[in-house]
């Protein structure tokens, strides 16, 4: 009795030496003793791979193969059509939910059994096959490009000489019971705009003074000098 290996698809190596023998006139019982097949197996990839008249070709039984067995292993966006339609309905109107709540409610609701991260819901939105869906409309901040994902890094265009950390100031200050101490910062507005406004505030009159410059990098220079 032949002890047949764990069934798996035919390699393009077996395929060819079963279409060498088949041409030396043996039976497929005798081949699927060689190969260590079902002869039934062999009969089905025969039947399934005729090539409109022109008999079995092992070339063409591997490319047929190997072109249905990518149509199989495509899935849905998502992980599954079940997540897909979930995170769709629940992006769009009425609920017009993050993907950051999507992704908790799903969990939830399906209690571990489905599962998406928010951040596979993001590139979802910006991808290419959701162009014309247009669904970063429905996100809060409605961006019609992803911006990055760690924000804007601080830009240090330089440092004031001989400068002091906030952190070692007096601990009185702290208190706001001594008028004298002030605090000031810069303002910037939208990229484009090189102006900027300078804030100074005493911390314990709260009198504000407010001064637009020309240049943000104006009050580093005055520093300097």
């Amino acid at each position: 009795m032949i002890s047949l290996a764990k069934y798996k698809h035919l390699s393009i190596e077996e395929r060819e030496r079963m279409y060498a023998w088949k041409e030396k006139g043996w039976s497929l019982r005798t081949i699927a003793k060689k190969l260590n097949r079902s002869h039934s197996t062999l009969s089905r990839e025969l039947k399934r791979n005729q090539r409109y008249g022109k008999g079995y070709l092992p070339c063409y039984a591997q490319r047929r193969y190997e072109r249905i067995g990518a149509k199989q292993r495509y899935q849905a966006p998502l992980k599954g059509p079940e997540i897909l339609l979930y995170v769709r309905n629940h992006l769009r109107p009425p609920h017009l939910w993050t993907p950051e709540t999507i992704s908790g409610r799903l969990r939830k609701e399906t209690k571990g059994r489905l599962t998406i991260t928010p951040e596979c819901i993001y590139q979802y939105i910006y991808s290419k096959k959701t162009g014309r869906d247009k669904l970063w409309k429905y996100l809060p901040c409605s961006r019609k490009k992803r911006m990055v994902k760690k924000g804007r890094k601080v830009k240090r265009t330089g440092k004031v000489p001989n400068a002091v950390s906030i952190s070692k100031r007096p601990k009185y200050v702290e208190r706001r019971k001594q008028a004298g101490h002030w605090e000031t910062d810069n303002m910037e507005g939208s990229k484009t705009s090189k102006a900027a406004l300078s804030v100074t505030r005493e911390r314990v009159t709260r009198y504000t003074n407010l001064k637009k410059m020309k240049n943000q990098t104006k009050m580093v220079k005055k520093l300097r000098l």
